[in-house]
């Protein structure tokens, strides 16, 4: 396990409708630039909990809503489900 000191998160938005995780970029303080960063509740990384406490207690600003993704186009102009290949 790798632990990371988070110095900043910006954007943080909701990444699926049900609300179980949360994409930001995230500032840390080993990297040079900000990267993007997926936190979940049940991160295994500390520094992945604290960020998801800290992102859900507004201590990054408002967390903004899902937004699905548009639909897929079949070869035949159609939308069809994402999970058909």
């Amino acid at each position: 396990m790798f632990t990371r000191t988070i110095t900043a998160c910006a954007n943080p938005v909701w990444g699926d409708a049900a609300q179980t995780f949360i994409l930001c970029t995230a500032t840390f303080e080993e990297f040079s630039d900000p990267l993007p960063f997926r936190v979940e509740a049940n991160d295994p990384e500390g520094h992945g909990q604290e960020l998801w406490s800290a992102v859900v207690a507004g201590s990054h600003g408002p967390i903004g809503a899902y937004v699905a993704p548009p639909p897929r186009m079949a070869s035949s102009g159609k939308p069809t489900d994402v999970s058909e290949p």
